[in-house]
Parts: structure tokens; C-alpha cells; sequence
């Protein structure tokens, strides 16, 4: 999904994958509201947020839902 028009409204469709394991969003309009609708993904192991509008916080605050996904912001 990155470099798309992708945005936060769309992510409350993500929590459903369940089994995602890789999901880039870099280049899209997605911020720290959006991240909360990915808590939820338990098996994901590495996530993109570079060229969002995602910040440190956001990051810091999902980390604690997904400790084991590697996340580069």
C-alpha cells in the first residue's frame, strides 16, 4: 500500500488480516489515529510508516500493542 492514497478511514479494514505479516503504508496519509485500528494485528512482524504523518508517540504508543513487530517510522 505505500505511495497511495491510503488513510486512516481505510486502516479500520486492516484489523480484520489477522495473519498480516508485512504491511508498508510509507507515502500515504496515514497518522497516529490510524495506528489505533492496527493494534489488533497480532502476527505482524514488520511495519513502514516512513513519509506519514505518524509520529514518535504514535509509534511508541503501538509498540506497546505489537511489541514483537519491528517498526520503521
Amino acid at each position: 500500500m505505500t505511495d497511495t492514497r491510503i488513510d486512516d478511514r481505510a486502516l479500520v479494514h486492516m484489523s480484520k488480516l489477522s495473519s498480516l505479516k508485512i504491511l508498508g503504508l510509507s507515502g500515504t496519509a496515514v497518522s497516529d489515529a490510524g495506528l489505533e485500528h492496527l493494534k489488533e494485528l497480532s502476527a505482524l512482524e514488520s511495519l513502514f510508516l516512513i513519509d506519514t504523518k505518524v509520529s514518535d508517540r504514535g509509534v511508541e504508543k503501538l509498540k506497546l500493542s505489537l511489541p514483537s513487530c519491528d517498526i520503521v517510522n
